[in-house]
């Protein structure tokens, strides 16, 4: 498991292995060292802890660490609790991890590893109540004594590869057999937790009476000619159990068939490597390494082996650590070199001590030569991309990583197809391009190189891109198949791994089976035709607005004959529209537009004449759409004031551009409009908004625009006849540049 989360649990049974990789970065300036710390635990659970089994990282560098739980064959069922933190400089980098060791029962082939094989016979007994939690008593019954096997053989016992093993205890020669006294067999206690806790699930046991097995009973009788049966293949032996030797019985003179086991494959290896000799593997590569012994006493002797912990420790297994020979007898220890792919290449020097178990132990130094194979792996994020028709290009994602141990330089490149069209086979030089597409990569020339020792090198990300070349003229798809190859530099063969090459393919869709421009002429035909027409046409300038029919009348009262305005519509971007302008009935310019926009006149009006009146258009190219606008534009002078009076009953002024008329219900109010002026120039209005047919007030007469000289007045009697609150209002535009739009508020009010 990889950096396991607060709360992970890891499985392992009883006698087996369960392992963590954390992984840790220096983001210190300096190199620094790494190493995990375990509470919870006891130390002979644990591999992987502590300074020994730490790891160096350069400033800005990584790695990880690794930790294994090796629970022993004796070690209760349950769950145990137990902290994790990786620490640099004795300080830690990061809060502990709280994990949880789940130890599960242990195999069934590693407890009879460990059981007697002499069959016993047993008295008749009484078992005790069984514990509080449910687990029966356990009884381990003395082993039978074992009888010495024919001259010239040996009795091995093999052990299940570990990274390490405890010294053997020191064996004396076997004596011959004496009487064993009974001894008592108490139950098993329930082991506790490393922590000092029970395993969850499981209470202490009740106290229970001891039970006393009679002596094994030796027969008599003399052993019969042994019946040909194969034998049986030696049990693994757990990592933290010591090796037990196993007497051979003969089958009973009644035998079963037994079915023919077949012979295993011998597995290579190199036998009796001299002091000073040396073994080069590849990363991944395994290698036996078997030492004989002969034994040339006059007793049964074990010999032994051992290494010296120099190599990692799953990169050396030691298969068989020990051998019992009789007299004469003839066997070997071995060990297993297995350097890991990720092993970085160079010399690696170790030693191993062989000899007699309680004698002289010779030590060898030898040399593990990992040798460096530079490979890498080359693959795709899409093996197939799809473009449309407007469209050029298509772009892949690569990567390439390392598969050997060892940085290395490589280049990209695409291979032509592995056949032609006409069926022969083509060589594989780069290519760069063909008459349609062209091959461009970010990165042709790359390294892989590791961040730090013992850390494997970063994937480097590649984009190849396949440019389109020229126009596509006929057809509805294209599709363009390509090989893309990763080769290091020092290695064309990339060290014998066929995974450095990825096959992608690059689709072109169009729905029209020629270049789209040849559509424009007929796009451009079909929009003419198909276009519609301006949705609004307005005059943002206009003083005041109202709508006379089916036109929109726009005010435009500034001083001065010049007049600047604006116009704006809204129209689909693809509409073709034509914009006019008229003087009353006479055209003044014409212009085409395409979809929504805005255009801005310029009026000069005469000297003379106080208004003139202009017509807009907005229609589609070819007709139809019309939208149209009439802009009345007036000079407005400052020696023309505006007077505004309610002369009722109590004469009063109404200042300001918008005044508010009180009339009372049933009796008429009289508006009063007046030219100021201090010398004889005439004041112009136009009434733009009079009062409905169906509005609350009425004006008994009026009249909708006229002239005043210098001190003449004119009267809008006006009579209320609805209900007391409704309101109307009248608006008038004059030629008085401080009242150029005046609006008269009309309110209806008690007597």
């Amino acid at each position: 498991m990889r950096n396991p989360a607060p709360g992970s649990v890891l499985a392992a049974p009883a006698g087996g292995r369960a392992e963590a990789e954390f992984d840790f970065i220096n983001d210190s300036p300096e190199v620094a060292a790494f190493e995990l710390a375990v509470e919870g635990l006891s130390p002979d659970w644990l591999v992987g802890v502590g300074p020994q089994a730490g790891a160096m990282a350069a400033a800005s560098g990584g790695g990880s660490l690794r930790l294994t739980l090796a629970p022993p064959l004796t070690a209760s069922v349950g769950q145990y609790d137990f902290s994790v933190r990786i620490l640099c400089g004795g300080d830690a980098i990061a809060p502990a991890a709280t994990l949880v060791l789940q130890v599960e029962p242990a195999a069934e082939d590693s407890l009879l590893a460990v059981a007697p094989s002499t069959p016993m016979t047993l008295p008749p007994m009484t078992l005790p109540p069984e514990p509080a939690t449910g687990a029966p008593a356990v009884f381990a019954p003395e082993p039978a004594p074992m009888t010495d096997p024919p001259a010239g053989e040996s009795s091995r016992v093999e052990r299940t590869p570990t990274p390490r093993r405890r010294t053997p205890p020191v064996q004396t020669p076997l004596a011959e057999p004496s009487p064993i006294e009974p001894s008592p067999i108490e139950q098993s206690p329930v082991e506790p937790s490393p922590n000092g806790r029970l395993p969850v699930g499981q209470t202490a046991p009740d106290p229970s009476p001891v039970f006393t097995l009679p002596p094994p009973v030796r027969s008599e009788v003399p052993p019969a000619t042994p019946t040909p049966v194969p034998r049986p293949r030696p049990a693994a032996l757990p990592p933290e159990e010591e090796p037990v030797l196993v007497e051979h019985q003969a089958a009973p003179s009644r035998a079963l068939p037994v079915e023919e086991e077949t012979p295993p494959e011998v597995e290579a290896a190199l036998v009796d490597l001299a002091d000073g000799g040396a073994v080069a593997l590849r990363p991944g590569e395994t290698r036996l390494l078997r030492f004989t012994f002969t034994n040339e006493t006059s007793r049964e002797t074990t010999y032994v082996l051992d290494e010296d912990q120099s190599l990692p420790g799953d990169w050396i297994t030691l298969v068989q650590d020990q051998v019992n020979l009789m007299r004469s007898g003839k066997g070997d220890v071995s060990l297993r070199l297995s350097p890991p792919l990720n092993a970085e290449p160079g010399d690696y020097p170790f030693s191993v001590t062989l000899g007699p178990q309680g004698g002289m132990l010779t030590p060898r130094a030898l040399t593990l030569t990992v040798q460096a194979t530079p490979a890498v792996k080359l693959t795709s994020k899409e093996g197939a991309v799809r473009i449309g028709p407007m469209a050029s290009f298509a772009d892949f994602h690569l990567s390439v990583e390392s598969m050997g141990n060892a940085d290395t330089a490589f280049r990209v490149a695409v291979l032509p197809p592995l056949a032609s069209s006409d069926g022969e086979a083509r060589d594989s030089k780069p290519v760069y391009d063909t008459p349609q597409w062209q091959y461009l990569f970010d990165k042709e020339l790359e390294t892989l190189r590791a961040p730090a020792s013992r850390q494997a090198p970063r994937p480097v990300p590649i984009r190849l891109r396949l440019q389109r070349k020229g126009p596509w003229w006929f057809g509805f798809r294209e599709t363009h198949h390509i090989r893309v190859t990763a080769v290091p530099v020092t290695d064309a063969a990339n060290g014998g791994k066929p995974v450095n090459m990825v096959e992608v393919t690059a689709t072109r869709l169009r729905f029209w089976p020629m270049p789209y421009l040849t559509l424009i002429p007929l796009f451009l035909i079909l929009l003419l035709l198909g276009s519609s027409g301006a949705s609004d046409l307005s005059v943002p300038d206009g003083k005041y607005q109202y709508h006379d029919g089916g036109t929109n009348v726009y005010w435009v009262a500034t001083p001065g004959p010049k007049k600047d305005i604006s116009l704006e519509w809204d129209a689909p971007k693809t509409a073709f529209l034509r914009l006019s302008g008229s003087l009353g009935t006479n055209p003044v310019f014409s212009r085409t537009a395409l979809g929504g926009g805005g255009y801005a006149d310029h009026i000069t009006m005469s000297a003379s004449d106080p208004s003139q009146d202009y017509n807009y258009q907005i229609s589609r190219l070819i007709g139809g759409g019309d939208r149209s606008v009439a802009v009345r534009f007036v000079q407005t002078s400052l020696v023309t004031p505006l007077g505004v009076r309610d002369t009722t009953k109590n004469p009063r002024p109404l200042a300001g551009t918008e005044v508010t008329l009180l009339v009372p219900t049933g009796k008429i109010t009289k508006l009063t409009l007046k030219n100021e002026a201090k010398a004889s120039n005439a004041l112009n209005w136009w009434l733009v908004k009079p009062l409905g047919p169906l509005a609350s007030f009425k004006v008994l007469y009026s009249k909708n625009a006229g002239s005043l000289q210098q001190g003449q007045f004119i009267d809008y009697p006006i009579v209320g006849a609805g209900a007391v609150g409704d309101t109307d209002q009248l608006v008038f535009v004059t030629t008085d540049a401080a009242k150029p739009v005046l609006t008269v508020k009309l309110k209806l009010v008690a007597r």
